[in-house]
């Protein structure tokens, strides 16, 4: 607990921007999810929120149920096991709304349900992005993608003579 609120302080101080704290209710499932499916391992290979593919998702292919599942291997578990989709949070931080800072930098957020905080960073800048933690939505995440650097055109050569 001292850990999180030292981390929360740090924070705050070594922003430029003030920290927001923004509520999040819990997204509504129905059925809803129970504490014995969190304990299942198979479950957490599927997909709660979206079991059947949408109309959208490669229309007329063979293997289309298959092909969505495999899409997010690990939703459930992303989610409502390790994750609090399903229940009321606190977010705490910088843009506590958002996963990147508007105008790129550094973002920074600490979601609570009841005692345990949950982290999260991101950064965006020339050279890429990447963000880790839970995110606004309540699940776990982490993603790096870099931008290529732009092409130069090659010199032009001088023909000596």
């Amino acid at each position: 607990m001292r850990r999180a609120s030292a981390f929360l302080s740090l924070a705050i101080a070594c922003s430029a921007h003030a920290a927001e704290t923004i509520t999040r209710p819990a997204s509504v499932h129905t059925p809803p999810i129970r504490t014995a499916q969190k304990w299942n391992p198979l479950w957490s290979f599927k997909n709660a929120d979206d079991p059947a593919p949408p109309a959208w998702f490669r229309p007329g292919g063979r293997h289309r149920a298959m092909q969505w599942m495999m899409r997010n291997p690990l939703h459930n578990f992303t989610h409502y096991v390790v994750g609090v989709s399903d229940r009321d949070i606190t977010r705490t931080g910088r843009f506590p709304g958002a996963v990147f800072a508007p105008g790129g930098g550094w973002n920074w957020a600490v979601s609570r349900h009841r005692w345990c905080p949950l982290p999260f960073v991101s950064f965006e800048g020339k050279r890429g992005r990447f963000y880790l933690g839970w995110r606004e939505s309540g699940n776990l995440g982490g993603k790096i993608n870099f931008k290529p650097r732009a092409q130069q055109p090659a010199p032009a050569r001088v023909k000596s003579t």
